[in-house]
């Protein structure tokens, strides 16, 4: 577990403030989750973890929602390389996730978990503090994930892709039937 200094963690806290902006303008694209329930994202009191209540799944998903938690432990220096997966109502769309995404980083198991690689090319972050849609952020990264699961075709891998999301200028709204 990596310590924050006070001036660090205050730092921490105003850019992840933006952050989760950024990620709930994404979440609010869709439609509420078909068991009800809102889409929300948080930061953790240490602001080392994201969690995601109801993050969309594309239509080929039943149930088309999980709930997640993205470890970001070096935010805002560097990316996110996986999330968990909380198992327990939605087991079915994390196995089909689990086999879509077969990439690995060595993390520790976490009972009631499951992991799920996600990492941009080499693990590349670059972050505009002064001015975070234009750089990576985490909204980036989740509408990435989002987006690679919807790939249907199969041709590009769901983790640890040679491709980089980083090319995305902005968290463009989803084309799925379940978006607003």
């Amino acid at each position: 577990m990596v310590n924050r200094s006070p001036v660090a963690l205050a730092s921490a806290r105003a850019q992840l403030r933006e952050e989760i902006t950024i990620v709930q303008a994404f979440l609010d694209c869709f439609e509420p989750p078909s068991g009800g329930g809102q889409r929300r994202a948080q930061v953790d009191h240490t602001c080392m973890n994201l969690t995601v209540k109801n993050f969309p799944l594309p239509d080929q998903f039943s149930p088309d929602h999980v709930d997640l938690l993205v470890p970001i432990p070096d935010f805002p220096a560097g990316a996110p390389s996986g999330m968990y997966l909380v198992n327990g109502n939605s087991d079915v769309a994390i196995d089909q996730i689990r086999r879509m995404c077969n990439g690995s980083h060595h993390v520790p198991k976490v009972p009631g978990y499951t992991w799920i690689c996600h990492a941009y090319v080499r693990n590349q972050w670059r972050r505009n503090s002064k001015a975070p849609c234009e750089g990576d952020n985490l909204g980036k990264y989740l509408a990435a994930f989002f987006f690679k699961l919807e790939d249907r075709d199969g041709k590009r891998p769901c983790l640890c892709s040679t491709e980089s999301p980083a090319t995305l200028a902005h968290v463009h709204r989803p084309q799925s039937t379940r978006a607003l």
